[in-house]
């Protein structure tokens, strides 16, 4: 009886039975196309994707650095000279980064 139920639904094109129906574009706003929704500039996709830019860029440029240092040190036996430091310019340069997109996004 259910199956019926929703089959009558979607066949009257009811708004609210083709955005349960879980097709393409469902969940889009009423009046977005389901290619709009899916591949906008403006898409929770991409929101997503560059508000988390942030954590990886944190993580990563330290790593990075950091392991070039440990490199560095082992060729020239300084160890951890070079591993600190450039870990913690790797930090610095991240939090700098950060700082300067938050404010270029607020003046928007």
């Amino acid at each position: 009886m259910e199956t019926e139920t929703s089959a009558r639904a979607s066949a009257s094109g009811s708004p609210s039975a083709n955005a349960n129906a879980g097709g393409v574009g469902a969940g889009a706003d009423v009046g977005t196309s389901p290619d709009e929704a899916a591949t906008g500039p403006t898409s929770q996709i991409s929101q997503g994707v560059t508000k988390s830019t942030g954590s990886f860029e944190l993580v990563f440029s330290v790593a990075i650095l950091a392991l070039a240092g440990l490199g560095l040190d082992t060729l020239l036996g300084w160890r951890p000279v070079l591993t600190v430091s450039f870990a913690i310019a790797g930090a610095i340069g991240a939090v700098a980064s950060l700082y300067y997109r938050y404010r270029q996004a607020m003046r928007r």
